[in-house]
């Protein structure tokens, strides 16, 4: 969807990387472009459009935060009727989430949204940037911390515009070698934030704290509520401005999913199980679209992946 920087220098900097950052995550957000400066603190937004085209732009200035957010609150218009009675905008998620951290706070949204999203809301009042990564970390958020600035980033290589030269992380090296798969970027100091946690950074005195704010909960369930609660979570995805289409791999996830979703375009990258794939597409009257890795070039795709 979207991708997300920000900046906060310690003491003082200069804003220009924040323009570098932004560019290296265009892929990921090629229809606007936005920042807000504040003193020492920066934060930029690269927007693919969702929701609400004309007022949905990014970061977003309230009252007291600002916001920029990568991803989707899809209950977000339960939200609103929640809230008490103001008057908005438009009809973006992102308008939606900033009145709720403003009206309620951040602990009361975080318990009430559905959705996946990677959110960096700054306190312009008590000058604390706080970074939140939903349940799963399905959008991600990678930060870094010297003597000089904290930073973070929807993608570990836009932080590499920070300082000329990085050390390997040998340790996460040899994750990747060994297991094909690492919890921290290869860059030496470059981190993620897990899953269910909040960053908070206070930038009166330059300290930062990380909590989890997602605790998982067991629920007691008959296999009808189940069944009830995957069909109302897959129709709550289908908000949209613009066309909604979904990866079909022929599995059996991605066949549920095609199931609730009928007439709906189904994306599959081609694999053996193309069959399988049009089988499912066939019977739930989704338009096949065939996608071959093969057409295009490595090196395009290691650019748009870095």
């Amino acid at each position: 969807m979207c991708r997300i920087s920000g900046i906060v220098y310690k003491k003082s900097g200069d804003f220009a990387v924040l323009n570098k950052m932004l560019q290296h995550q265009v892929s990921g957000g090629p229809d606007a472009f936005g920042t807000f400066i504040d003193g020492n603190v920066g934060l930029a937004h690269n927007r693919l459009s969702i929701l609400d085209h004309n007022t949905g732009a990014q970061p977003m200035v309230g009252d007291w935060f600002v916001l920029s957010f990568n991803g989707e609150i899809y209950n977000h218009l339960d939200i609103r009727a929640k809230l008490e009675p103001q008057l908005y905008k438009g009809h973006s998620d992102t308008e939606t989430l900033l009145k709720s951290i403003q009206q309620e706070g951040l602990d009361w949204t975080l318990e009430n949204i559905e959705g996946m999203f990677a959110i960096a809301a700054f306190d312009k009042y008590e000058k604390k940037l706080h970074l939140v990564v939903d349940h799963l970390a399905i959008k991600p958020l990678f930060y870094y911390e010297d003597d000089e600035l904290f930073a973070f980033a929807s993608s570990p290589a836009a932080l590499t515009h920070l300082k000329p030269s990085w050390n390997l992380d040998y340790e996460a090296l040899t994750d990747f070698l060994a297991l094909g798969a690492t919890r921290n970027p290869l860059f030496s100091g470059i981190k993620r934030l897990e899953s269910g946690h909040i960053l908070t950074f206070d930038c009166n005195k330059n300290a930062s704290k990380i909590i989890r704010w997602y605790q998982p909960k067991q629920h007691k369930t008959n296999p009808e509520d189940l069944i009830l609660e995957v069909k109302r979570s897959i129709q709550s995805t289908k908000l949209a401005d613009v066309p909604v289409h979904l990866f079909l791999s022929g599995g059996v996830d991605s066949s549920v999913v095609a199931s609730q979703l009928p007439g709906v375009g189904a994306v599959h990258l081609a694999s053996p199980e193309e069959g399988f794939a049009r089988t499912v597409a066939k019977k739930y009257d989704n338009p096949f679209i065939k996608i071959d890795p093969r057409d295009y070039s490595a090196e395009g795709c290691l650019k748009d992946y870095a």
